[in-house]
């Protein structure tokens, strides 16, 4: 069973090429899109010498902005790059994921798990809550987040200024059936298939999430949506641990995890952990990589 793992990865290319060490073995491929906005030498260069390696080149290398259509478009890309080599399973990554079990417990797991995929939909309280203001607030109004040189502080401002400028703008339709989520995955070749097949016959549900915010965690759950049955969807599970409500202090969500969160992961049952520091989170991976060799 051959797997993909398609990583977006802006920086830490160290870092990187520990995550793509741990989860190398002969049946794993990998599918990386270094952002255009930085120097890919560095990341080709940690990963040089490792095995089956892809990396996005020419116009399908993404410039990828945070909140913007663009995270949408290079998961497509990384997904369509995969998927041409007929891979079994989809697994949605960035450089700062990392591994939690050994690559036999990985494959054993999916080579058991009936074809099963893996997603995080928001709980049925919160997507109730959440869909008066928060989800129209995201894909009805219009957003910047796109525009060229978003590294650079006066666009930044710029972008700030325009979105701010949009909401005089008159809001956009409604999506039917929308639903939202964490944006990471595991996937069967089955829901891959689908997606692409559901975009090719309808072009316009792809475009309408342009100039919106954050909608890569808003697309897949809505085209999904109520498809959970038929194509063997785990709702509420994508085997990733991440900690949106922490018990100490935090700069930003989600939580950068360190060394005090290890037992939770470990008994969490997840394949991966987000987000990791290489320095914040230094010994959280010592640890990992500890028991990672443990159950080898």
């Amino acid at each position: 069973m051959k797997h993909a793992f398609i990583i977006q990865a802006h920086n830490y290319p160290e870092q990187l090429c520990e995550i793509v060490t741990l989860l190398s073995s002969e049946n794993h491929y990998f599918f990386i899109n270094i952002d255009k906005k930085v120097d890919d030498r560095p990341f080709r260069n940690a990963l040089n010498g490792l095995k089956n390696i892809f990396f996005t080149e020419g116009k399908a290398r993404t410039c990828v902005n945070h909140a913007g259509f663009s995270q949408i478009l290079c998961t497509l890309r990384l997904l369509d790059m995969a998927y041409s080599m007929d891979m079994a399973y989809y697994h949605s990554l960035s450089g700062q994921d990392f591994p939690c079990v050994d690559n036999k417990t990985f494959d054993d797991f999916f080579g058991t798990c009936g074809n099963r995929s893996y997603m995080h939909y928001d709980s049925p309280e919160e997507a109730f809550v959440w869909s008066k203001s928060k989800y129209p607030n995201r894909y009805r109004r219009y957003y910047a987040y796109d525009m060229p040189g978003r590294n650079h502080i006066w666009v930044k401002a710029i972008v700030k200024i325009l979105n701010s400028m949009f909401t005089m703008l008159p809001e956009r339709p409604e999506i039917k059936n929308v639903a939202a989520g964490w944006s990471w995955f595991s996937w069967h070749k089955q829901v891959v298939g689908y997606v692409f097949d559901y975009l090719k016959s309808n072009p316009a549900f792809l475009l309408r999430f342009k100039y919106t915010a954050c909608c890569d965690e808003v697309i897949f759950h809505t085209m999904l949506n109520g498809l959970e049955d038929k194509l063997n969807i785990e709702k509420y599970n994508c085997l990733r641990f991440i900690e949106w409500h922490p018990k100490r202090v935090y700069k930003k969500l989600p939580l950068v995890l360190k060394e005090t969160e290890y037992e939770e992961i470990i008994n969490s049952g997840s394949f991966f952990c987000r987000k990791i520091h290489p320095v914040e989170s230094k010994q959280l991976k010592i640890m990992l990589k500890k028991h990672i060799s443990f159950l080898t």
